[in-house]
């Protein structure tokens, strides 16, 4: 059911919401955001206050306190719930937020997340902030607390949701947050890497000779925004879908325009205030119609696929596929209600938006930073003639190539420190209440996320941390033999987020970390590369951080000068 509540005129003309008894209990509400007389104690769940039935249709963020305004699937009654959120003493807690103006709140949000992380860090770096986000309040944690936070018993937070939430909201037009793709990637794509790592190098020759701009001695340009996606879902697709598909026009540019659709989509439909956002996601976007047109094609062309990998599993005389797909109708005949296998197929789709995006957007980052530092190619260069002279056959030991590009990592490590594809992540949302040790309550509901953009720029972690240096990492790890496995392109830690941490960090980290390298490796053995202008900054909508669309880089075949 849903709460509806009344308003008064107050003095100065403003609404003020009525108080209401609550259990024999006065709940009501100030005119400004609350300030918490201290960082010990708790963050209360106030029960619902009424709202009328038009509120949310012609004022949605009209509420004139912070609290957490959502049409809410979390505890299954789809109530507006307001859990009122306190901090420290003097603090204005959302940082986005001035008196109750929640549409300019979302435009801050939308246009100027990178200043406002900067703004919150400056302030409260180790303590907590809020920001209003077109899906509700958001709390801005302190890396201080990351660690035992990721400790926290199973259950407590909720990843999967959180993703479910943030992306798509509680609008029945696509599910990612089921665990089965991402329970597979971490458990059968990763201890299968050196296994699909020749066919990952024979998908790379084929986008080195077909996708990339056709150039001999002269520099050529292309745009590597357009281009970067369509090398990452033909070489990842080797391995999510098999042969058959992976390179085949039609399904090439399904996947490359679902993910751009599902990131689309999920902004527009939260430009519709909540009581129409379901409306607005049925009925007004065009980018939700051909989400559904791109599931469709799925079922079509993977179904047939996945019931010759079920034929694989039920014959042990078949061999199996080393791909996604086979990995999924496994694990799948394991659960107690396994899903439908065109239920598979669009899991399998969906794989693609959490892999190949973040894949992507890294691989641009690299390129672009590589192409604008001719010392760093130089330095690379010298690695790979040093790993082919240790090697021998190269085509024999590729898994020991790519395991030695210790430059290489450094240098994807520090692209990703300074352009990393979201500005926050560790996106949690709570689900059994729990007390940190500075004695601060979390009620359920509440959502969690860090500034990872801003911790990476924190010149008390980071020497020099505006600055790219390549060798950083590289640099860090022969400091001391401990140092040796931290500092890793896929290491996580309280410092370097970019990946999540603790149990539910990107599963897919390791996977995307080889490709990539071995995508860059082949690429500087056959192409050189520079830049046409200077490398552009990226722009942030919201918390997704992107190359500017118009990125160019200037490719010419490599004389091996």
């Amino acid at each position: 059911m849903l709460w509806f509540a009344s308003f008064r005129q107050d003095e100065d003309g403003g609404k003020t919401k009525k108080r209401k008894r609550f259990g024999g209990k006065s709940a009501g509400f100030d005119s400004a955001p609350s300030r918490l007389k201290q960082c010990t104690g708790t963050l209360p769940c106030l029960p619902c206050e009424p709202l009328p039935f038009f509120y949310n249709v012609y004022y949605p963020y009209l509420d004139i306190h912070h609290e957490y305004l959502e049409v809410s699937s979390v505890f299954g009654d789809s109530q507006l719930l307001l859990p009122n959120l306190h901090f420290a003493e003097g603090m204005e807690n959302v940082l986005n937020l001035k008196g109750s103006d929640y549409f300019e709140a979302e435009k801050q949000y939308r246009t100027n997340l990178k200043g406002l992380l900067q703004e919150g860090y400056q302030k409260y770096k180790h303590g907590f902030c809020q920001l209003f986000t077109p899906t509700g309040f958001i709390v801005i944690l302190s890396a201080d607390y990351v660690h035992e936070i990721a400790q926290l018993p199973a259950g407590t937070l909720d990843f999967h949701g959180a993703t479910q939430k943030r992306m798509i909201g509680d609008y029945n037009w696509l599910q990612v947050g089921d665990k089965l793709p991402a329970h597979t990637i971490l458990s059968d794509l990763t201890r299968h890497l050196v296994d699909v790592l020749p066919a990952i190098q024979e998908e790379i020759e084929y986008c080195l000779r077909h996708e990339l701009p056709d150039c001999k001695d002269q520099w050529t340009p292309g745009n590597i925004q357009k281009i970067a996606p369509r090398l990452i879902a033909i070489i990842m697709g080797r391995v999510f879908v098999g042969p058959d598909l992976n390179r085949q026009p039609e399904w090439v540019n399904n996947v490359t325009q679902f993910v751009d659709d599902v990131f689309a989509a999920g902004w527009k439909i939260k430009a519709y205030s909540h009581f129409t956002r379901r409306f607005a996601a049925r009925y007004l976007v065009a980018e939700v119609h051909r989400v559904r047109r791109q599931k469709a094609l799925a079922r079509h062309e993977l179904v047939p696929l996945l019931e010759d990998r079920l034929g694989s599993v039920a014959d042990p005389d078949v061999e199996e596929h080393l791909d996604l797909l086979q990995w999924l109708v496994i694990n799948n005949s394991k659960l107690p209600q396994p899903r439908t296998l065109a239920n598979l197929a669009e899991l399998a789709l969906v794989a693609y938006v959490g892999s190949t995006h973040t894949a992507a957007t890294t691989l641009t980052n690299v390129l672009l930073d590589l192409a604008a530092r001719p010392s760093d190619i130089a330095a690379l260069h010298h690695e790979i003639n040093e790993n082919n002279s240790l090697s021998g056959d190269l085509s024999s030991k590729e898994s020991f190539y790519i395991k030695n590009t210790s430059r290489l990592d450094s240098f994807m490590k520090e692209s990703q420190r300074l352009s990393p594809a979201f500005l926050m992540t560790f996106s949690r949302i709570v689900r059994k209440p729990f007390t940190l040790s500075c004695g601060l309550t979390f009620p359920a509901g509440t959502h969690i996320i860090v500034p990872a953009s801003t911790i990476s720029l924190d010149a008390e972690v980071w020497e020099s941390a505006d600055t790219f240096d390549g060798a950083r990492f590289a640099n860090l790890r022969s400091i001391k033999p401990e140092n040796a496995l931290r500092y890793q392109f896929v290491g996580t830690s309280p410092q370097a987020m970019h990946f999540g941490y603790g149990r539910n960090a990107c599963p897919g980290r390791f996977f995307a970390s080889m490709v990539i390298k071995a995508f860059v490796v082949k690429l500087l053995k056959r192409y050189d590369i520079k830049l046409s202008h200077e490398r552009l900054h990226n722009t942030a909508i919201g918390s997704q951080n992107s190359a500017p669309t118009n990125a160019e880089i200037l490719f010419k075949l490599w004389d091996g000068d």
